[in-house]
């Protein structure tokens, strides 16, 4: 599986991330799909973790929500917010966007 996402790996690369990366993308849009997972280390993605993750994906965003202790250290989601291509950490919910040129 190759990932598809230039904005994923963008943002990956532009902050140094090391942790796991959700793409749960596909949850914004269409409310399902494919919910892939990747292992990202001093920001490259070196390995894919699961080509879908399933309702785990669904599980970890509402528990960074309710009891963000209870996540995986160094879980991150990747969407499309309102600033654009954004990863959240599940963590503690801080956000890191790719700063586009307008």
């Amino acid at each position: 599986m190759s990932i598809t996402s230039k904005d994923l790996i963008n943002l990956v690369e532009t902050h140094t991330l090391t942790g796991t990366v959700i793409d749960v993308s596909a949850m914004e849009a269409s409310g399902g799909g494919l919910y892939p997972s990747y292992q990202a280390v001093k920001g490259q993605i070196n390995k894919v973790l699961s080509e879908d993750i399933g309702d785990e994906a669904y599980d970890l965003t509402d528990l960074s929500l309710e009891n963000p202790s209870q996540v995986p250290p160094n879980t991150w989601a990747f969407y499309f917010g309102d600033e654009g291509p954004t990863l959240r950490s599940l963590n503690d919910g801080n956000e890191l966007a790719l700063n586009v040129q307008q």
